[in-house]
């Protein structure tokens, strides 16, 4: 049980004055909103035990490189494929999974001889809107966690920031919520559309990313030719499942980027309606 784990917790934590081995031990809960509920529990709070790690999204020159790395290696020019970048990382500011999963679509259509420009990022999105495996996860997560007046005030008027307010930081272990200077706000904007639809909430504005203003205009983008790239020039896709605590990978070297897309494989209906 929590409060079985809690008290064998506590009890190597006190143990270490006298067994000085134990303070070799590092004992580490990855996860998300379920973490919540694991770390706090009626017998000891595991807060005064343990030290919280709130992983980040990717910044912007990553998330930009990740998208570009692999629509190059794919044989795109390399000022369309880090504009296509740019244009991604405007929409999910740098998600681990949202960026990967766009760009997986995006080198998809590439390779199908698609043009790539905004309105491929826009097809990209509708694919994911359709019902992806994050999406409808998040979507569960909220009502299972009664959640779904908090994302409504999340998404239409977000509260000043602190995590003293349960229900928001139970959003950001969920994967909705994130911290924008001194006020909470939704993770970014493709998330909030999405869950702003659903929840029959006008969007507040979300912050622009870092260095917004670098971002490209339609008009950078849009010209551009569709070739089929070599056959030997084409990325496979790895797998990658969707995690519910935001990360923060170690990317390898350009050198060894040739296919850093993950594939996911969304189902074909929308999560229903809220109650």
């Amino acid at each position: 049980t929590r409060e079985a784990l809690a008290h064998a917790l506590r009890s190597i934590f006190d143990a270490r004055l006298t067994m000085p081995v134990l303070r070799k031990l590092l004992v580490i809960f990855s996860g998300g909103v379920e973490l919540y509920d694991l770390i706090v529990s009626e017998a000891s709070s595991l807060h005064s035990v343990c030290v919280d790690h709130h992983l980040i999204d990717l910044g912007q020159d990553e998330a930009v490189a990740l998208i570009a790395d692999g629509l190059v290696a794919a044989g795109l020019d390399v000022a369309l494929a880090t504009g296509m970048g740019h244009v991604v990382y405007s929409r999910v500011a740098g998600h681990p999974y949202l960026t990967q999963r766009l760009g997986a679509l995006l080198l998809d259509a590439y390779q199908q001889g698609q043009p790539l420009n905004a309105e491929a990022v826009v097809a990209a999105e509708v694919r994911v809107r359709q019902g992806d495996t994050l999406l409808r996860r998040i979507h569960s997560d909220l009502r299972k966690s009664d959640l779904l007046d908090a994302a409504r005030r999340l998404i239409s008027d977000p509260p000043i920031f602190t995590r003293l307010d349960d229900d928001m930081a139970r959003l950001e272990l969920i994967g909705l919520a994130k911290q924008t200077g001194d006020r909470w706000a939704a993770r970014n904007l493709l998330l909030a559309e999405v869950f702003g639809g659903w929840l029959g909430v006008a969007v507040q504005s979300v912050e622009s990313p870092d260095r917004a203003e670098s971002l490209p205009t339609e008009q950078n983008i849009a010209a551009t030719a569709t070739p089929t790239p070599p056959a030997s020039r084409r990325s496979s896709l790895a797998s990658h499942r969707p995690r519910s605590r935001r990360a923060s990978p170690r990317w390898p070297p350009p050198a060894a980027r040739r296919s850093p897309f993950a594939s996911s494989h969304p189902s074909s209906t929308s999560p229903p309606a809220p109650s």
